[in-house]
């Protein structure tokens, strides 16, 4: 029930309603990139934790790959969560990803174990489950 002097401001908790609280670990705004393409070869799920290739010589130059601290193409980087699910099995394909939020552990997946911290810059922060 709404209070006679309350403001509407539109704004929902959408870390409380269902599928916007997979990977959200709060009410830190996010921020997003549109129209990312991935590398053909994968299929992600909505919160793989990504990598830019930024390797000039890599023909694959520009393109998100799953997050790979090992790699040494610059997708050892963490620079976004993938927002939606992309399946770039037979060829690139797009969607979009946040670069500033909390998220949290159990929703993400990348090539090696995540842990909580702090990444790209302090605009990513991993968070255990709630």
């Amino acid at each position: 029930m709404r209070e006679e002097n309350s403001i509407n401001l539109g704004i929902t908790k959408l870390t409380d309603i269902e599928p916007y609280n997979d990977i959200f670990a709060g009410l830190h705004p996010t921020m997003e990139v549109s129209d990312i393409v991935i590398l053909s070869g994968q299929n992600l799920k909505r919160g793989a934790c990504l990598g830019l290739i930024n390797a000039e010589a890599n023909p694959n130059n520009g393109k998100y790959t799953l997050w790979d601290e090992n790699s040494t193409d610059g997708s050892e980087v963490l620079c976004g969560i993938l927002g939606c699910d992309v399946d770039a099995t037979n060829n690139d394909g797009k969607g979009f990803m946040y670069v500033h939020g909390e998220f949290l552990k159990a929703g993400l997946s990348a090539v090696h174990d995540i842990n909580p911290g702090v990444y790209n810059n302090g605009s990513i922060v991993i968070k255990e489950d709630k």
